[in-house]
């Protein structure tokens, strides 16, 4: 049983990789703005923003600080504002790393992206100006 599902667990990996191979594709046909000429998303001390450098449009929930998760949908290129009063100095933000659910505190006052990281196979989120550097590179 354990070796049909590494096989199945190969077989999805692949999928995914290949799923970003077309999406790259795609995003170079779409003739998408170059990662390293975007300026960040304006954010104030109470909130966070969150770009994605993704091809396509990805889905994050954050938790209100009180009594329910909140869904947005982000466009490629397009980020959102999250405002949370009651959240204190940190958001929590949920979203699927292309394996899992991943949940992750966001400190409030910074500018966060959305991407793909080639080296772990998976969506990740990172700040800004990190993520930019990091894929500029690529």
């Amino acid at each position: 049983m354990s070796k049909i599902l590494s096989l199945i667990a190969m077989i999805v990996a692949s999928c995914i990789g290949l799923q970003w191979s077309i999406q790259v594709a795609a995003a170079e046909k779409l003739h998408l703005p170059s990662i390293n000429m975007l300026p960040p998303p304006t954010v104030d001390q109470s909130s966070i923003a969150i770009i994605n450098f993704g091809s396509v449009a990805l889905s994050i929930s954050y938790w209100n600080g009180g009594a329910f998760w909140k869904t947005f949908q982000i466009m490629p290129y397009q980020s959102i504002g999250i405002g949370c009063g009651s959240c204190e100095a940190n958001v929590a933000v949920a979203f699927h790393d292309g394996q899992g659910t991943k949940t992750v505190p966001l400190k409030s006052g910074i500018a966060y992206a959305l991407y793909w990281d080639s080296n772990e196979e998976r969506w990740s989120i990172g700040k800004f100006e990190e993520v930019q550097r990091q894929l500029a590179r690529h």
